[in-house]
């Protein structure tokens, strides 16, 4: 059977109705679920039992080229001084199939400038709430 996966090239992100340019990595956790224990004294086979608890959402992080004057870039920026959450939507880059749509906080936003390279960028956003997938 023939794969189905598809090349991340192209995958991108907006933020707060912007496009983030010139990234080379983008990587989201859309969450973790906590464990619950609920082991008591009847437990079958003296065996922990657990159920899934709450879930911890996840944090996206984007890596690239530190472009100035981006208008998504500057809209990290922006909000991260203001503290205001948006909305951000990550589109995998195989014609828009899946999609991941939130609010986030920018909570980091670290400029690089190696004397021997290119200026770089990394940054990490929040997600407040679920990051709803969508095919």
């Amino acid at each position: 059977m023939a794969s189905s996966g598809f090349a991340a090239f192209g995958t991108g992100i907006t933020f707060d109705g912007t496009e983030v340019k010139e990234l080379t990595n983008i990587a989201w956790d859309i969450g973790t679920v906590d464990d619950v224990d609920i082991t008591n004294h009847d437990s079958p086979d003296t065996t922990e039992e657990f159920v899934p608890g709450i879930i911890r959402v996840g944090e996206i992080t984007l890596e690239g080229n530190f472009v100035p004057t981006d208008a998504g870039q500057i809209k990290l920026i922006t909000n991260l001084q203001a503290r205001t959450s948006a909305a951000v939507v990550i589109t995998c880059s195989d014609a828009g199939a899946a999609t991941f749509t939130g609010t986030a906080y920018v909570k980091s936003f670290r400029p690089g400038a190696p004397v021997d390279g290119k200026t770089t960028l990394t940054a990490t956003l929040k997600a407040s709430g679920k990051l709803t997938f969508a095919a």
